[in-house]
C-alpha cells in the first residue's frame, strides 16, 4: 500500500483552516482521514490558543453542537422513557422470580462477618474491630473496619503506632499466624532488608540463589522469544 504523503499546497491550506476549521472539515475537503490531518497538524507544529480552545469546546470539540451526526444521537428535549413508572413483574407481588433473588430487607451478603471475627489474607490474620458502612476509597485490605491482629496486638500492650513508612512488625519465629507478644518484634525497614539480604547467607548457599534466578531469567526469554517466533509464524501463515 502506498503512502499518501501532504503536499506543499495541503500544508499551506491546514496553516490557512486550522485556527476556523475542524479536523473533520479540512479532512473532507482534502479526502483524507481526522487521524491523517491531526497527525499532520502536530508534525507542523499547529497548536490551538487556549482561547481558541474554549471557543472549540462551546461548539462540542470536533465535531460540533449542529453537526448532523450530532443531532441524530441526542436525546430529545422532553423524551419519556418506555419503562416510566412501570413495575417489572415480580418486583413485588407480581409474576416471574425477580422476588426471589432480591436482598430482603436486613439481609447481609453471605460474605459479611460480625465484629471479632478473625480472617487470612496473604497468610496475615485481620480482626474485624467495626461494622460501620466503608468509604468507596476503603475496601479490602485499606478498609478501617479491619486491622492487622499482630498490630492490635502490640497497641493493646501499650505500644505506639507502628509508623509503617519507617517500621516493620515481624514474627520472631516467622509463623505469620503467631501474634503472640512475645513473638512480635519492631525493626527498621533498613534493617529487615538487611535480615532479608542473601548476603548474611553462607556463600554456597548464597551462589545457589544467584544460579537459581540466572536459570529462571534464561527460560522467561526462551518462552517468550518460543512464543514471539511462533506468533510471527502464525502472521505469515495468515498473510
Amino acid at each position: 500500500m502506498n503512502r499518501r504523503l501532504f503536499t506543499k499546497a495541503e500544508d499551506q491550506l491546514l496553516r490557512e483552516r486550522f485556527a476556523d476549521s475542524t479536523a473533520r472539515q479540512i479532512g473532507q475537503q482534502l479526502q483524507r482521514s481526522i487521524c491523517s490531518v491531526r497527525n499532520r497538524f502536530h508534525k507542523l507544529g499547529l497548536r490551538l490558543t487556549n482561547a481558541q480552545r474554549r471557543e472549540r469546546a462551546k461548539l462540542g470539540g470536533s465535531i460540533g453542537a449542529q453537526h448532523p451526526s450530532a443531532i441524530a444521537h441526542r436525546i430529545p428535549k422532553g423524551n419519556r422513557p418506555l419503562n416510566k413508572g412501570l413495575r417489572r413483574p415480580g418486583y413485588s407481588i407480581g409474576r416471574g422470580r425477580m422476588r426471589e433473588t432480591q436482598f430482603k430487607k436486613g439481609q447481609r451478603s453471605k460474605n459479611w462477618l460480625p465484629v471479632g471475627s478473625i480472617k487470612t489474607v496473604d497468610g496475615y490474620l485481620y480482626l474485624k474491630i467495626s461494622d460501620a458502612p466503608e468509604p468507596p476509597d476503603k475496601k479490602g485490605g485499606s478498609s478501617p473496619n479491619w486491622i492487622s491482629l499482630q498490630h492490635k496486638v502490640w497497641e493493646d500492650a501499650d505500644n505506639p503506632p507502628v509508623n509503617r513508612r519507617t517500621h516493620v512488625l515481624i514474627f520472631r519465629d516467622g509463623d505469620r499466624k503467631n501474634c503472640a507478644l512475645e513473638n512480635l518484634e519492631l525493626i527498621t525497614r533498613a534493617e529487615n532488608c538487611r535480615r532479608n539480604s542473601i548476603h548474611r547467607l553462607p556463600p554456597k548457599l548464597k551462589k545457589v540463589i544467584v544460579l537459581k534466578g540466572a536459570i529462571k531469567r534464561r527460560i522467561v526469554i526462551y518462552e517468550r522469544s518460543k512464543r514471539n517466533g511462533n506468533e510471527t509464524q502464525h502472521s505469515r501463515r495468515s498473510a
